[in-house]
């Protein structure tokens, strides 16, 4: 059995820097290579924002995100994030082609290379919306 965290943020862009605080922290204290931990944080961040931007319209809310972080075994580590903004298809969202220089629009690009797994469900209960990504780490 792994070591697990899960908290609840609100739906405002102020908590993207707490966000990155909480997973940063989670990953530390497993004392993952430190590359690895900044992959894993930019993967988490792009996704959170991605959720901002496309779930809520960029617009703050009274609803809340949840991220739960999991060491399955020595060397697996799951994210999952929950939200409960409008239904997303995933199918709907491409990254753009890496010759069309200019910000943004990569996010997508960036988790499917750095991930080993991704998965995206809709939920009918608590949450919208379910993101789970795994990578393998090395813990040092």
């Amino acid at each position: 059995m792994g070591l697990s965290s899960y908290k609840e943020f609100s739906i405002h862009p102020d908590n993207l820097k707490h966000i990155r605080i909480y997973v940063k922290i989670f990953f530390i204290k497993l004392k993952i290579k430190s590359a690895q931990i900044d992959d894993l944080v930019l993967v988490i961040m792009e996704a959170v924002s991605n959720i901002l931007k496309h779930a809520y319209d960029n617009k703050i809310s009274k609803d809340t995100l949840k991220i739960k972080l999991k060491l399955e075994d020595k060397n697996l580590i799951t994210v999952q994030i929950f939200d409960k903004g409008k239904l997303i298809k995933l199918n709907q969202f491409r990254s753009r082609n890496l010759k069309d220089v200019r910000a943004g629009g990569l996010g997508l690009f960036f988790i499917g290379e750095i991930m080993d797994k991704i998965k995206f469900m809709q939920t009918n209960k608590k949450w919208n919306n379910h993101l789970i990504i795994s990578k393998k780490i090395t813990i040092t």
